[in-house]
């Protein structure tokens, strides 16, 4: 009687599914003639999840010293928000020796409900060598 109600249980456990963790790829783009940045990052189930970030800017504009390239990852994220039709994303670099303090804050828009895309702006500062410069202009975004 014993090893039918364990085999019970077993056949039970075999035919249970857990609640379904699906990841969707977060990408976003700025192309212009001041810099160019990239970021990706796996967007779990709960949509304000992000884990394995990794971003680059490449500040083009005269005037961006001392430094050209800037590294984000998950760290840099300080706050974040993916709900209905919004995505905002602050990313945040701290000064060192090789990197002045750099702010990049986007904010975009889903263009419908059915569509993974965003469009939307950006706002860039980063501490120069003699004052901050800000840039700012169009960024796209999609989940995959």
């Amino acid at each position: 009687m014993r090893f039918r109600t364990i085999g019970a249980a077993c056949a039970a456990l075999g035919f249970w599914t857990g609640a379904a963790h699906a990841t969707a790829t977060l990408l976003c783009e700025i192309k212009d003639r001041s810099l160019e940045f990239s970021l990706q990052g796996a967007v779990g189930s709960i949509a304000s999840s992000v884990s394995g970030l990794q971003a680059e800017i490449e500040i083009k504009a005269a005037g961006a010293e001392p430094a050209r390239k800037v590294v984000f990852d998950s760290d840099s994220l300080v706050q974040r928000w993916i709900d209905g039709l919004d995505l905002k994303l602050w990313l945040r670099v701290e000064h060192d020796e090789k990197t002045p303090e750099t702010d990049l804050i986007i904010e975009a828009k889903r263009k419908s409900k059915g569509v993974d895309k965003y469009a939307g702006n950006f706002r860039l500062t980063v501490e120069g060598a003699k004052a901050p410069r800000t840039f700012a202009g169009k960024v796209s975004c999609s989940i995959d």
